[in-house]
């Protein structure tokens, strides 16, 4: 995921939409203080427009807005999350640890921070925690990207060389939504490694009827043919790479496997 995707994904995540609206206390409809509702709704713009200047590459202001965020709302999980990326970012990890960690402490029951978290622990190789951080997001019961973690967890399964687990992870992955792109394309090359010709061609199948081809899916379906020895359906996967996607490591690859 590249920095501009990731912090726009993090402002819609965390609802930092710029747009206020009246807040109460949980379990009361006793609405929280004028001036602490606007210092929090305040925060909230300060992280938005940190995430904006991180976007564009402008660490300092990127910087100074979410530490104004932190002084306007000093227990606001968004604020210390929306740091803790900041410093992922400029790679301070220690530090980018330690407020990830203050934000989950603040909110523990926030699934998209702890899927925030769970993806950069994996990030830096620490795949166990990153597990813990996945599962207690899933476990949230008002959280609602439960697809992307488990797409997550298996992207970080199979960084960590358990390609059984990522397997499992992806196909739960598209239990909760079927026509998530990476896991039709990962379990396509996964069962094209055993083999299992039928089963690559559904989920590459579902992923074409879903999806325009990308230089991934036409690499995969070269893979296929080759594993069919059908010569048509190679034809037309390469032509896909040489023609579409000329400048891609798929392209290249494809050239250099000679088929």
């Amino acid at each position: 995921m590249t920095r501009v995707m990731a912090a726009a994904w993090m402002m819609a995540a965390l609802g930092l939409t710029g747009c206020t609206t009246r807040t109460f206390y949980a379990d009361s409809d006793k609405p929280v203080p004028t001036q602490k509702r606007e210092n929090s709704e305040a925060a909230q713009a300060r992280v938005s427009l940190g995430m904006k200047y991180l976007q564009s590459g402008n660490n300092e202001l990127a910087k100074g807005n979410l530490v104004k965020a932190l002084e306007l709302a000093p227990q606001s999980a968004v604020a210390h999350y929306g740091m803790a990326y900041y410093y992922q970012t400029v790679k301070e990890h220690d530090l980018a640890h330690e407020y990830y960690q203050l934000a989950v402490n603040l909110e523990s029951d926030n699934g998209n921070i702890r899927n925030g978290f769970g993806a950069y622990l994996c990030d830096i190789g620490e795949y166990g925690k990153a597990d813990e951080q996945f599962i207690a997001a899933i476990k949230s019961k008002s959280y609602t990207r439960v697809a992307e973690t488990y797409e997550n967890m298996a992207t970080c399964a199979k960084r960590a060389g358990n390609p059984d687990k990522a397997k499992e992870y992806f196909e739960r992955a598209l239990a909760h939504s079927s026509l998530r792109a990476k896991p039709l394309l990962e379990l396509a090359s996964m069962a094209i490694d055993l083999d299992n010709a039928e089963e690559a061609e559904r989920y590459l199948d579902v992923f074409h009827k879903t999806y325009v081809a990308t230089a991934e899916s036409a690499y995969v379906g070269v893979r296929l043919a080759n594993l069919l020895h059908d010569p048509l359906m190679m034809q037309k996967y390469g032509q896909i790479l040489t023609n579409q996607f000329p400048a891609s490591n798929e392209a290249k690859q494809y050239m250099l496997d000679q088929f």
